[in-house]
């Protein structure tokens, strides 16, 4: 799950297939609670050579039932690959093709949501490698994309953490302006005391109402799911 800080607004991240799950299950749990859902962010498109986008084959298509569930619909554009290797050194070659020709990369998004009806995008670019041009260079990549697609009537999330050099938050709070949202995903922890202070350094950085805090439902040190109160208190933090 994916919070913002300034209300109580939820976005739900469907992994589907490449986190294990049963997407028939966790579908019929999204429209019991579609109530408390604003969003929903799931996995389809990847990131390929070219400045061009290709939709998984190896994951559900779940946008369309989204659509009709009256849910923000927000696809993922990643890097993540579904055989492995999962994360390859030819990712960050993609990327500085994005960059280099950003026009092609808007083009592709703008076809995909004039046929797809979607909200707008997630993009979830976790390259290996990169430098630090490449983080100021992705900002500003970041930015053209965002402007682009508000003249379109779409919008913009980008998905962040600190172990990138591709992430330089100085370069993307600048950013923050033309950008929808920013999910930081260092928030996926186990301690509420590493929570906390992820959360509070995010936001020393980033302005209030465009960052959005990754929320995780199960303690990754153990592998159980978070009772209700560990997740209360996250969300009373926030």
């Amino acid at each position: 799950h994916d919070v913002r800080v300034c209300d109580a607004t939820v976005q739900v991240w469907m992994g589907l297939e490449r986190t294990g799950e049963s997407v028939l299950a966790d579908l019929e749990v999204l429209a019991a609670h579609i109530d408390a859902v604003h969003a929903v962010s799931f996995e389809h498109f990847n990131l390929a050579a070219n400045a061009s986008i290709v939709a998984s084959s190896a994951l559900s298509d779940v946008g369309p039932i989204l659509h009709a569930m009256r849910v923000e619909t927000w696809p993922m554009i990643s890097t993540y690959n579904d055989t492995p290797p999962h994360r390859r050194p030819d990712d960050i070659v993609h990327l500085r093709e994005a960059m280099q020709a950003p026009q092609q990369f808007i083009a592709a998004l703008v076809d995909a949501a004039s046929k797809r009806g979607y909200t707008g995008f997630n993009v979830d670019i976790e390259p290996s490698g990169g430098t630090s041009d490449d983080g100021v260079a992705y900002a500003s990549f970041l930015q053209t994309v965002a402007t682009a697609l508000h003249e379109h009537g779409l919008a913009l999330s980008v998905d962040f953490a600190s172990w990138s050099a591709v992430w330089n938050w100085t370069a993307l709070a600048s950013v923050a302006t033309a950008v929808d949202r920013f999910i930081l995903m260092d928030t996926y922890c186990s301690s509420l005391d590493t929570f906390r202070q992820r959360v509070d350094l995010a936001l020393s950085v980033f302005p209030r109402d465009r960052i959005w805090f990754g929320l995780d439902t199960v303690d990754e040190s153990t592998g159980i799911p978070f009772d209700a109160n560990a997740i209360s208190q996250r969300l009373t933090y926030l």
